[in-house]
């Protein structure tokens, strides 16, 4: 892993940037694109680099189509697999595990219709939030842009559960097009594709699926980081403010933002831009706070449910979940919460190592990038981001803070994680992390299909 690294650091192409005779003088070794100068910042005659040695798409797939179009092919085809393998891991769920279970939320309990089962736990809030509207300040937690955009879809005549999973589906066949555009366009790295898989396979992937809005996240981030790397800072904003409205993670995508300013303040930026940009950028929290302040008397009345004995979320020390579930393995005492219907442990421990897994990556980033200068490159804003997103979660939980109940849904949207993957030289690493990903991703769907603990 350490010569993956080591390897992987050297980040910086001087192609198209120097003079011959300074270009004469660089190590052979160094070939891998420049990340500290984002291509479309260099000279008009300089042609972003071309990512070498793309063995990620068959020639198949790349012959004939436009390079602008090949994000959205190649995207199409990971969807497409993607969401079979969804569909055959629901299907499994529903019929192949003998009667439903009754303990869990349900949109419509005991049916073994496809459908349905995609709405299991908060999924049936959302759309109870769509057709109702706030009818109890705890329900402030579940934040409005995606009933919104349920209830926008419904009104020309598509039914509700239809309308919330082509919102999530389209959403999710999106963030694979975007991220294929940021890692090989934006960053030239031309190993796309173990990103990629890596998202849509995450333990808590199938969430995209479902009638939540995370893949609305994922991809309002995503293109945040996109248009950041650009310069294109209000538009950055403009869509930071949209996510702003959507879950408590959009809140945070002011930080890319506001990095990418810092990074281009001696590009004559004005501060009233970034003030704008500031504003903008939490436009959507500030309009949801204004209607719970004049609905409930309470701007922030989504903080205050998460504390009510419902949840009873708390703010304590990093990992104090996974070193309560560590303590009980050493006691011999069961993993989780022994009222919760039998699947706790397998619940707890994909949430447990989902944690420590996104705390790892941004180390391994950190590490792969921290030989150049961190603060010029364009990977800092989603890695800043990352970073405070992952300590956050893992210092707030359920049950006073000892559950990591909702950990791996709430790291799952950090898409910055999972572009360690493009550093790594050894190909068998990606698909091993990505193997083992997948076996936890279908325990937890088939938990969640099956209406058993997994939210």
């Amino acid at each position: 892993m350490d010569q993956d690294l080591a390897g992987a650091a050297v980040d910086h192409s001087v192609e198209g940037r120097t003079s011959l005779a300074a270009a004469s003088a660089v190590p052979a070794t160094t070939h891998a694109p420049d990340l500290t100068h984002p291509p479309d910042l260099a000279p008009a005659s300089t042609p972003p680099p071309t990512p070498t040695g793309d063995w990620t798409t068959p020639p198949s797939v790349r012959a004939g189509v436009p390079h602008a179009v090949q994000p959205w092919v190649e995207g199409a085809v990971v969807f497409a697999l993607r969401a079979a393998a969804i569909v055959f891991v629901a299907e499994f769920a529903i019929h192949g595990l003998g009667p439903l279970s009754t303990f869990g939320i349900a949109l419509d309990p005991g049916s073994r219709a496809l459908v349905p089962g995609f709405f299991h736990w908060d999924a049936v809030r959302y759309l109870q939030v769509a057709d109702h509207g706030y009818a109890y300040s705890w329900m402030s937690v579940y934040f409005p842009l995606y009933p919104l955009l349920v209830r926008a879809v419904q009104s020309v005549g598509i039914p509700e559960t239809y309308s919330a999973l082509i919102i999530s589906w389209a959403a999710t066949y999106g963030l694979g097009v975007a991220l294929i555009y940021f890692v090989r366009d934006c960053l030239g790295r031309a190993r796309w594709l173990g990103a990629v898989l890596l998202a849509v396979w995450a333990p808590a992937s199938f969430f995209y699926f479902s009638g939540y809005p995370e893949s609305i996240e994922a991809l309002a981030l995503t293109v945040v980081l996109i248009l950041v790397f650009k310069g294109r800072l209000l538009a950055a904003a403009a869509v930071a403010g949209l996510a702003s409205a959507s879950a408590p993670l959009g809140i945070l995508f002011v930080i890319p933002v506001v990095i990418g300013f810092l990074q281009r303040r001696g590009e004559g930026l004005r501060w009233v831009r970034l003030v704008a940009a500031l504003v903008l950028s939490e436009v959507g929290a500030l309009a949801y706070g204004a209607y719970l302040w004049a609905r409930f008397g309470n701007p922030l009345a989504y903080v205050a449910a998460e504390s009510n004995p419902q949840w009873n979320r708390k703010l304590t020390y990093p990992f104090r979940s996974v070193l309560w579930s560590l303590d009980r393995m050493v006691h011999g005492l069961p993993i989780g919460t022994p009222s919760i219907n039998g699947d706790f442990v397998i619940a707890d421990l994909v949430n447990d190592a989902v944690a420590i897994g996104a705390t790892i990556s941004v180390v391994l980033l950190v590490a792969a990038i921290g030989r150049r200068r961190l603060a010029a490159s364009p990977l800092l804003p989603g890695l800043v981001l990352a970073a405070v997103a992952v300590l956050f979660n893992v210092s707030d939980g359920t049950a006073g803070g000892l559950s990591p109940e909702a950990l791996a849904r709430l790291l799952v949207t950090i898409v910055p994680l999972y572009l360690v993957v493009t550093y790594w030289r050894r190909d068998e690493l990606t698909y091993a992390l990505v193997a083992l990903s997948a076996v936890m991703g279908v325990a937890a769907q088939t938990l969640f299909f099956h209406n058993l603990w997994f939210t």
